[in-house]
């Protein structure tokens, strides 16, 4: 083998390594502390925060208010830091974050926590569906399809 070879198969590994740890960095990076004004859910609307309901399989839906833009997974860290829920999650890089356990309850094999908005199953991760006024987030413990 050339050297220039052997020159180019280390700066290869070299890059892909350095792309590994900014990755790395982005995908374990903590999340915005929460501040009481997101916490709010006293009826006092903000003109940065809409107003949304979550309802955990099939309970009376509970409504919080979170910042205009606001994704569902920022809508279940609002509501678990205000006691209303809890939950766990993975994050999968290139996907975001995925809730796999809510209030105690697990995913397995073969049934997951799916999430709907206003009546349709999402097509997204958690924490890229970004949150309108009044929509209704809606977390149901189902069969995998």
């Amino acid at each position: 083998m050339s050297k220039k070879f052997i020159y180019s198969i280390i700066a290869l590994i070299l890059i892909i390594l350095a792309a590994f740890i900014v990755l790395k960095k982005e995908i374990l990076a903590p999340t915005e502390p929460i501040s009481k004004n997101e916490i709010s859910n006293n009826g006092s609307e903000e003109n940065n925060s809409i107003k949304v309901k979550l309802s955990i399989n099939g309970e009376e839906p509970r409504e919080i208010s979170v910042p205009k833009s606001s994704t569902v997974y920022r809508a279940m860290e609002i509501a678990a830091s205000s006691s209303i829920i809890s939950f766990k999650s993975k994050t999968y890089a290139g996907l975001g974050n995925f809730i796999d356990e809510i209030n105690g309850v697990k995913g397995s094999n073969n049934k997951f926590w799916i999430y709907y908005v206003n009546g349709k199953s999402a097509t997204v991760g958690a924490s890229q569906y970004v949150l309108s006024p009044g929509d209704l987030v809606e977390w149901k413990f189902e069969n995998a399809k």
